[in-house]
């Protein structure tokens, strides 16, 4: 989402919540497809909070001139290693209180 939307030209804050938005889509159309109930709106671990650090990291590099190749690795990678540190180290966000 991040990449399409600089494509675009926009500025920095179009991209970021695409990118955010379109990582927590497809993790809940995902989970609907197997017939689960989507883990990224209820199991309170931080999904779209790496997606938002992941797509900063991307606008990052782009802002310091790197090509478009390191951009999405340095995303993917941020993204996709603070989700597994989330998951390993069992990290949760506070719950609404009934």
């Amino acid at each position: 989402g991040v990449f399409q939307a600089t494509q675009a030209g926009s500025t920095w804050l179009p991209p970021e919540i695409n990118g955010v938005i379109i990582a927590t889509q497809r993790a809940g159309i995902t989970d609907t497809v197997v017939n689960e109930i989507p883990k990224a709106f209820m199991d309170h671990r931080p999904y779209a909070i790496c997606a938002f650090l992941g797509c900063w990291v991307y606008l990052g590099l782009q802002w310091l001139g790197f090509p478009d190749t390191i951009n999405l690795l340095g995303c993917l990678g941020t993204t996709f290693g603070l989700r597994v540190l989330a998951v390993w180290r069992d990290v949760s966000l506070p719950s609404w209180k009934n």
